[in-house]
C-alpha cells in the first residue's frame, strides 16, 4: 500500500495509507495528513491517485511545496519522492517494500519480557527487596532502611540428597523387614535353646 510520510528533520512524525483518490495534506483538523504549524495553510496541497499515476498540487498556499528540493505548482510523483513544505517532509513510499526504519519501533527485546518468570539467588533478592524498601522511604520522606542480610529461609537451598536417598533405599530393609528379621532371629534364638537344653 502507498503511504504518505511524514518527517521533521529525518523524524517520523505521522503516516497516513493512500486509500482514496484525493488525500489532504494541511493545518486543518479535516485534513488527511494534519500537520500543526504556523507556515502550513490550512489545505495546503492534495496527493491525488488516478488512471495509476500519483500528483501533488499545491493548493495555492501561502508558503507553497518543493519536491525533491524544487519549487512546483504540480507535478507527478514516484515512490522516494520527497515533498518540502517548510521545514517538513513528506515522502511518498510503498509500504510493502519500504525497509525498516532506523527510528521506526523495534522488535520486542524477549529478554525484557516483564510476563516471564525471573530466578534470582538469595543475595540478588535481598538487594531488589532492600532497593525496593529505599524507594518507598525516600517517596514517603522517611530516613532509608537498614540493609538485611539474607535470611536462612531465602538462602540458597542445599544440594539435594534425594540420590543418596535413593540409593540407601535400594540397599537398606525397610523398618517392617528389620523387625521382621529380628523377630525371626529371636524365635530362632529360643527353638535352638530349646532344642540344646533337651
Amino acid at each position: 500500500m502507498a503511504e504518505l510520510v511524514l518527517r521533521l528533520r529525518d523524524r517520523e512524525m505521522n503516516r497516513v495509507g493512500i486509500v482514496k483518490t484525493h488525500v489532504t495534506v494541511g493545518r486543518d483538523t479535516t485534513c488527511d495528513l494534519m500537520i500543526d504549524n504556523a507556515a502550513v495553510s490550512r489545505t495546503h496541497a492534495i496527493v491525488s491517485f488516478s488512471e495509476g499515476a500519483y500528483r501533488v498540487r499545491d493548493e495555492e498556499s501561502e508558503n507553497g511545496i518543493t519536491l525533491n528540493g524544487r519549487r512546483v505548482r504540480k507535478a507527478a510523483l514516484d515512490y522516494g519522492d520527497v515533498i518540502g513544505i517548510g521545514k517538513f517532509e513528506i515522502e511518498l513510499v510503498d509500504s510493502y517494500h519500504e525497509p525498516m526504519q532506523h527510528n521506526a519501533p523495534q522488535a520486542k527485546d524477549e529478554t525484557k519480557n516483564v510476563m516471564k518468570t525471573m530466578q534470582v539467588d538469595a543475595t540478588t533478592a535481598a538487594r531488589l527487596r532492600d532497593e525496593a524498601m529505599a524507594r518507598i522511604a525516600a517517596q514517603k520522606g522517611l530516613p532509608a532502611p537498614v540493609p538485611k542480610a539474607p535470611t536462612r529461609a531465602a538462602a540458597a537451598p542445599a544440594p539435594s540428597r534425594a540420590p543418596v536417598q535413593a540409593q540407601t533405599a535400594v540397599h537398606a530393609p525397610s523398618t517392617g523387614k528389620l523387625i521382621g528379621l529380628v523377630l525371626a532371629a529371636l524365635i530362632a534364638g529360643v527353638v535352638l535353646t530349646l532344642a540344646l537344653t533337651r
